[in-house]
């Protein structure tokens, strides 16, 4: 132990960067590396993708719902020790999924193993961050590298998924992790080890506040599947079936979820009121960059990883024909999301964190914009590069150094609150966003496609009854397109196939200018940002003056 303690010091506080950061991006890429293979998946598991949607929407469940506990943990235990633990476990799930026969093998290692170890991992990562670089010019440009791996990494996902998958198999989007994972745990002797003053573990607290943000979760990740209002699908668990059909379970889950967290900060306000350990300092939400740096981090999640979503399908089925052509599209924004994101670091010495992070979102807003207005049938791929390449640069800005901002504004020994909290609220932001504007893309897709078969004069009516009614049922994430046009003649699939790809783009750019309302709004909520000094100082009283 003593000949490899000497390599956890200062000194290497850049290869700890680095191995931090890949510890980083092995959970971001995985995030989004699985979706392009579900069609394999289900073909080679020979199973429905109902039985199976787990395996993408479990895994953020799970992640969400233990990320703050994982980080009280890391703060008793130690944030290295987690850190180093989460690979392991991340790696146990990854070799479990990728041997999987069956779908309940595979959700077993990807949404259960895989999230508990990527909410060891997150929140300890970023504690870890927060202590090896303690001032101000370093960390900025520390956060700043770790901000445009994060964004970076999410762009990535597809494009390896889809090459591993076309070239290889689906289950090497999980036996990368393996690979991966070995060099983060050989890397991480260059780590310095940090912990929380606090000892004691507030368990309540852990698991009210852990069963609130799995209902709220839950609701939003299968509320466009079972109706947020009215049901959709009746669920039942155990034999028993949800016993109100016109009511959805989605607002039901909702107010409970809001009652628990209700429950959950009185319980958090009486053990600091007694001086005892709460999950979560109420105190820190006294504290104006903590407060706003979360709305605008939950906001700009929001906002823009639903972007995320609705552009590789827009790829895939209008411009593309593949999941890999379309990951290489999205090539240009992971370049300019970690350019922007590691100069980040230096702009930050020259103006101020909340500006830096205010023009970031402001160049996000106009790429977005620029970005509907290329969403067509026919658009040109360079033209689209460009709005890409705007948006990898605002968003490599902003989200590099909006983490920085939340967990500088408290204590030092505070971080592991601090890193779990926001990163919850991004993960909780993403999650909602993707469900809240995919269901208004799908809506939008349905009517729009609806509508120009029914409208078109080509295409005989006993066909446009059959297209429509396929459409209705087809699952954009998991079907071929292919297969509504099934025993329809070559003549009509022509014409149809048209009205198909102007009703996706049109759907596309509708779900696409709803994000854009939230981004702006994050641009709002990032004014409300205190300053900072730009000679880069210590941020720890950033938001108490």
């Amino acid at each position: 132990m003593g000949f490899f303690s000497k390599f956890s010091s200062p000194k290497y506080r850049w290869l700890a960067l680095l191995d931090i950061a890949l510890g980083l991006a092995i959970v971001v890429v995985d995030n989004t590396i699985l979706n392009v293979s579900i069609p394999y998946i289900l073909r080679d598991l020979h199973t429905q993708f109902a039985n199976i949607q787990w395996i993408i929407s479990g895994y953020a469940l799970v992640i969400a719902t233990s990320l703050i506990t994982a980080s009280r943990i890391a703060d008793i235990w130690g944030r290295k020790k987690t850190f180093i633990s989460g690979i392991l476990i991340f790696m146990t799930g990854s070799f479990i999924g990728s041997t999987a026969q069956d779908a309940q093998t595979i959700i077993i290692g990807r949404a259960i193993i895989q999230a508990v170890g990527a909410a060891f991992m997150l929140p300890s990562a970023l504690s870890l961050l927060n202590t090896t670089f303690p001032k101000g010019r370093e960390k900025a440009l520390a956060f700043g590298i770790w901000g445009s791996v994060a964004g970076a990494a999410a762009s990535v996902g597809p494009i390896l998924g889809g090459y591993l998958t076309t070239y290889l198999s689906w289950r090497w989007s999980l036996r990368i992790n393996i690979i991966i994972g070995i060099v983060a745990i050989l890397g991480s002797i260059f780590i310095m080890d940090s912990r929380g003053k606090k000892k004691s573990f507030d368990m309540i607290g852990s698991l009210v506040s852990g069963l609130g943000l799995f209902l709220l979760d839950f609701a939003i990740i299968e509320g466009p599947v079972l109706g947020f209002l009215t049901p959709k699908t009746v669920p039942s668990l155990l034999g028993i079936t949800w016993p109100f059909p016109n009511l959805s379970i989605v607002p039901v889950l909702l107010i409970i979820s809001a009652a628990l967290f209700i429950g959950f900060i009185i319980w958090e306000l009486r053990l600091e009121k007694f001086g005892k350990s709460p999950l979560i300092l109420p105190q820190m939400f006294l504290n104006k960059g903590f407060v706003f740096g979360l709305i605008t981090l939950f906001v700009l999640a929001f906002g823009q990883f639903s972007t995320f979503f609705i552009l590789p399908i827009y790829l895939e089925n209008v411009l593309t024909d593949s999941a890999f052509s379309a990951g290489f599209v999205l090539l240009a924004m992971s370049i300019s999301i970690f350019i922007a994101g590691t100069s980040s670091g230096y702009i930050a010495r020259v103006i101020n964190l909340k500006w830096v992070i205010f023009l970031g979102i402001a160049i996000l807003t106009i790429g977005n914009f620029f970005l509907i207005q290329n969403v067509t049938t026919h658009a040109d791929l360079a033209t689209l590069s460009q709005s890409l390449i705007l948006i990898g640069l605002g968003f490599g800005l902003a989200s590099a150094q909006l983490n920085n901002i939340v967990i500088s504004s408290v204590d030092v020994n505070l971080t592991g609150e601090a890193a779990g909290t926001s990163t919850t609220f991004r993960q909780i932001g993403a999650s909602l966003g993707v469900a809240v504007i995919g269901s208004i893309f799908s809506a939008a897709l349905l009517f729009n496609v609806v509508t120009g078969i029914k409208a078109n004069p080509q295409i005989p009516p006993i066909q446009q009854q059959i297209l429509t009614q396929r459409i209705s049922h087809y699952d954009i994430e998991s079907d071929n397109l292919n297969t509504i046009y099934q025993n329809i003649p070559q003549k009509t699939t022509l014409v149809a196939s048209a009205n198909v790809r102007k009703g996706i783009s049109e759907g596309s750019r509708t779900a696409l200018t709803f994000g854009l309302v939230f981004i702006f709004i994050a641009a709002i909520s990032a004014l409300m940002l205190p300053k900072h000094n730009p000679k880069g100082e210590s941020l720890e009283t950033m938001g108490k003056e």
